[in-house]
């Protein structure tokens, strides 16, 4: 079991396996996964301490979600973005000498930008279940919602993909 779980980066896409370490060595994706935590943080700290709301549950939610989607919405400009430079710079070369496919490297990049939302949704969960608690918002609205929101995210994720592609080679 050891040597599969050694062995996973080469059963992976390179493209994913390269998008996500560029992603978490570069500032930005983690710049907003920390900006996120501290405006959930917050937020959370000044909805318990004004408790005149008899259920500020549902506030909290909304102001989490607005939190993930402005979020989600960053990164995927981010990866819009350097898909963009990868194609004007020098590295589009190293992607037509490439044995993978064009579908290949495109589903690469939608999984490592997919897996950076995750990343941020996995931040937010926790967050939104806080809302339950403080009343107001039922368990069933919080994970129809976020579910509703994931698949939401899944088609802007391929339009960033669609722009970034757009842009013009040099």
């Amino acid at each position: 079991m050891n040597a599969w779980f050694a062995n996973l980066d080469d059963r992976l896409n390179p493209i994913l396996v390269k998008e996500i370490r560029q992603s978490l060595r570069g500032r930005s994706a983690l710049l907003v996964i920390g900006a996120a935590l501290l405006v959930q943080l917050l937020s959370l700290y000044l909805f318990a301490v004004n408790m005149n709301d008899k259920e500020p549950g549902a506030g909290f939610f909304k102001v989490i979600l607005a939190v993930f989607i402005f979020g989600s919405f960053i990164l995927i400009s981010v990866f819009c973005q350097r898909f963009s430079l990868e194609k004007r710079e020098s590295d589009l070369d190293l992607a037509c000498i490439t044995t993978l496919s064009p579908w290949q490297i495109v589903i690469g990049k939608f999984v490592s930008a997919l897996v950076m939302e995750l990343m941020l949704f996995s931040l937010c969960l926790p967050f939104m279940v806080m809302s339950y608690y403080l009343g107001g918002i039922d368990l069933s609205s919080i994970l129809l919602r976020s579910a509703v929101l994931l698949l939401a995210i899944l088609p802007c994720i391929m339009l960033g993909l669609l722009i970034g592609a757009g842009g013009k080679k040099g």
